[in-house]
């Protein structure tokens, strides 16, 4: 085959018409329905991967829409499909499940356009209200990433690169305000109120596992546009309506010095945007450490792009590195970060990342002590925001399902407000018992990452006091933490502690008869850890729930005030404290 002819047949435009001249051969073939759903989706996502970087247009939807519609129609020989959503304002009809799954197949290429068209139309033919709030969910935030990824491109053709500033140059005039960077600050800030409103949606779906997973990536997406537009907002107000940077000398002379340049304060808004960014960086890997039964993909999406270990990562060594130069630090933060290449070769942020850091790279190297253009920072939003995200494949699709179970004994009920009566003379012993148990959708029941040992946290807190008007004293002061492992035993687990609580006699002496009363609570968290090594940390929605119990601690020796007070955070000496 010719050059010539392969160009024309992997181009979007040809195989779209490729896809409407199959219509005639399943005409005349004995293809059957099941056999055409399963071919649709590949073609789909080659087309979706083919126009990386562009929008279908209207046009190529409707074409792509109707070819599909009148595959499967003709493949079934049916002329009219009662339960069918109309995609266009003329037949042929897709059937329902069908342009879910496209729709589907759309958001995970980036053609979140023709995601929320589908979506739309489909919301008015649900039969439960469930079904209907995670459709108009998915349809907010395609919807919210469509609009979003269409102004970013529309002012990234129109906006030039940002100048660099001379390292040398005695004084820089302030640049002019560049009106890009508030429309930038205006579609983000409403993507994140729209996407913060579709997290709503997704928990009122509810179910067995409470989309937790949905709405949390949801929420992280609305904080990262939010983090963006604090950003831009920062970097534009330092740049154009701040004080000048001599304002900032806490001890300088006239010469510009190396003593000087260290005596400068780090502007409020880096500390701010650090802060910001960090914690952003927390919820990230609170996320990935429940995602233990995501798939491969999956984790390199959150690893990657957008959200995106990496990404906010970059964010932060970038302004670590700003309050490094403030700081008239050697050798900045950002130098000192490698690059990561644990990235898919197929996520659009490894080309993405590249032109970030050459970009921060060229306008590092700034003079704190003359007026500074920050505008660089607005760009690099707008490049991230340009970029269209690639939903994963856990948003849709769940390949396994992994639960734990614990019982934590002694327990005064069944009832979880029952307390339980333990005598301070004596340690108390507290065993905690399990089971971990991993299904999968996938052939012969295999399991991608497969449990092999679960470590227990054990906690004792301060519950409430039953004193009148003592109930918020003291709430959930530590008393006691230890960590215990064990390995599986087929699908169980077992493991014992012995917990010494304060002497109540001993508290009431020292905290005049406050505290006399003290109820305790015991809880059990499991921490998992499979085959390779990797421990995740679930929680109650993602399938680990806590197990607590309530204990009241009484001294059967009233007179022995003159014991030494058991310390108020005692620690197992055997405890292999391991932060997750």
């Amino acid at each position: 085959m010719s050059p010539q002819s392969d160009e024309q047949i992997y181009h979007p435009a040809s195989l779209l018409s490729r896809v409407s001249a199959q219509v005639t051969h399943l005409l005349t073939s004995s293809t059957t329905s099941t056999s055409v759903h399963v071919s649709i989706l590949p073609v789909c996502g080659l087309i979706f991967q083919l126009s990386e970087g562009t929008l279908l247009t209207a046009a190529e939807q409707q074409t792509l829409l109707t070819a599909l519609a009148r595959a499967v129609i003709d493949s079934e020989g049916l002329q009219e499909n009662v339960c069918a959503a109309q995609l266009s304002p003329i037949p042929p009809r897709l059937p329902c499940w069908l342009a879910y799954q496209v729709a589907r197949q759309a958001n995970r290429y980036g053609q979140h356009d023709l995601a929320a068209s589908i979506y739309e139309k489909l919301s008015p033919l649900t039969l439960s209200e469930r079904t209907n709030y995670w459709l108009r969910g998915l349809w907010e935030f395609s919807r919210a990433e469509a609009q979003l990824l269409l102004l970013a491109r529309r002012l990234h053709a129109d906006c030039p690169e940002p100048r660099n500033d001379i390292p040398g140059a005695q004084e820089v005039t302030r640049s002019k305000p560049q009106p890009w960077v508030d429309d930038l600050i205006d579609g983000l800030r409403q993507a994140s109120d729209i996407v913060h409103k579709t997290r709503s949606m997704f928990i009122c779906v509810g179910g067995s596992d409470n989309r937790w997973f949905q709405a949390e990536y949801v929420g992280i997406r609305g904080s990262l546009y939010l983090c963006l537009a604090e950003l831009c907002i920062s970097a534009n107000y330092f740049t154009h309506v701040s004080r000048w940077p001599g304002r900032y000398r806490s001890r300088c002379t006239d010469s510009v010095t190396p003593t000087a340049v260290r005596a400068l304060a780090v502007p409020t808004w880096v500390v701010r945007q650090l802060d910001l960014w960090c914690g952003l960086a927390d919820r990230l890997c609170t996320l990935q450490s429940q995602c233990l039964d995501a798939d491969q993909t999956t984790h390199g999406h959150l690893y990657a792009y957008p959200f995106i270990i990496q990404l906010v990562g970059f964010f932060i060594d970038v302004l670590q590195s700003i309050r490094d130069v403030y700081g008239g630090a050697d050798k900045l933060h950002y130098e000192q970060v490698p690059v990561s290449e644990n990235l898919s070769k197929g996520d659009p942020f490894r080309t993405v990342l590249q032109e970030l850091r050459q970009i921060a790279q060229s306008h590092m190297k700034f003079n704190p002590l003359h007026t500074t253009n920050f505008d660089w920072l607005s760009y690099l939003a707008l490049q991230v925001a340009r970029v269209a995200s690639h939903w994963p494949r856990f948003f849709f699709q769940r390949l396994q399902t992994s639960t734990v179970r614990l019982v934590l004994l002694p327990k005064a009920g069944n009832n979880p407000e029952d307390v339980l009566t333990v005598s301070s003379e004596v340690g108390h012993m507290v065993q905690v018992m399990g089971v971990v148990q991993q299904r999968s959708r996938l052939p012969h029941g295999q399991v991608a990452r497969r449990i092999h040992a679960v470590e227990v946290e054990l906690t004792v807190t301060t519950a409430f006091s039953e004193t009148p008007g003592l109930h918020r004293r003291g709430v959930g002061d530590l008393v006691f933490s230890s960590i215990r492992s064990a390995r599986l035993q087929r699908d169980y687990f077992h493991c014992e502690f012995c917990v010494r609580f304060p002497d109540p006699v001993q508290l009431s002496l020292n905290t005049a008869q406050r505290q006399a009363n003290t109820i305790y609570r015991v809880s059990a968290v499991a921490i998992l850890s499979d085959t390779f090594g990797t421990r995740w940390r679930l929680t109650h929605a993602s399938g680990a729930p806590i197990e607590t119990t309530l204990v009241r601690v009484e001294s059967t020796n009233s007179s022995s005030l003159s014991v030494p007070p058991t310390p108020t955070k005692p620690t197992d000496p055997a405890d292999s404290r391991v932060h997750v």
